[in-house]
């Protein structure tokens, strides 16, 4: 705090409790008990680690190039055209994104584009290719695959062919999730007409599962 005489600095040079300040800088943290700060930390690094880490240094901000963000949030939608030649074309689900609370998002200009919105569709086997994508920039940077299947994007086909590349999917185990990055999405209704419609209708007392998104 602005009002701490402390100087970090100190820390280099002598136990961090012993230099002038610290006593003072930790009376000002309200609530901070360093003890079990230090002791919850130690417990974390223990702990077992995932059985197989998506991207453990993959952040909002090493995953995401916020130079390109300008406001208005812009979002770049792949399209058929994009992917001609393109293996990855018969993956690509369209989605409708006329609706008014979504088209003043959507550009068509790819270099105004913060993030690069890939649907991809039901078994697509063709994932290896998606550094062949017009706009990747060798490693995913802006990218977001979205996949609605049960069996969603596994870690190991994240880890070799995704870069870093974010997913929103239904399937979001700990393995496979990279928090302050991907998106956990509700899994489809597979009856339903469209997706989310017949949920919509349907009251919690008749769903097959009480839990919903």
């Amino acid at each position: 705090p602005n009002t701490s005489t402390f100087e970090h600095e100190c820390g280099r040079l002598q136990v961090l409790g012993t230099c002038p300040g610290y006593a003072q800088c930790m009376d000002v943290v309200k609530g901070f008990r360093e003890g079990e700060f230090l002791s919850q930390m130690h417990l974390v690094r223990q702990a077992e680690l995932p059985r197989e880490p998506a991207r453990p240094w993959c952040t909002k901000w090493s995953c995401i190039d916020h130079s390109a963000c300008e406001l208005p949030f812009k979002l770049y939608q792949y399209t058929p055209a994009d992917l001609a030649g393109n293996p990855l074309a018969s993956c690509l689900l369209s989605t409708n994104m006329t609706h008014a609370g979504l088209r003043e998002h959507i550009t068509v200009n790819p270099r105004r584009a913060c993030v690069f919105w890939f649907e991809v569709g039901q078994r697509c086997r063709q994932l290896p290719h998606a550094h062949l994508l017009p706009h990747w920039r060798g490693n995913g940077l802006n990218h977001i695959f979205i996949d609605h299947a049960d069996a969603g994007i596994d870690a190991p086909t994240r880890k070799i062919w995704l870069g870093r590349a974010a997913l929103a999917q239904g399937h979001a185990t700990t393995e496979r999730f990279v928090r302050g990055l991907d998106v956990s999405l509700g899994l489809h209704i597979k009856s339903a007409a469209k997706p989310g419609e017949r949920l919509l209708t349907t009251p919690p007392w008749l769903r097959k599962w009480l839990l919903t998104f």
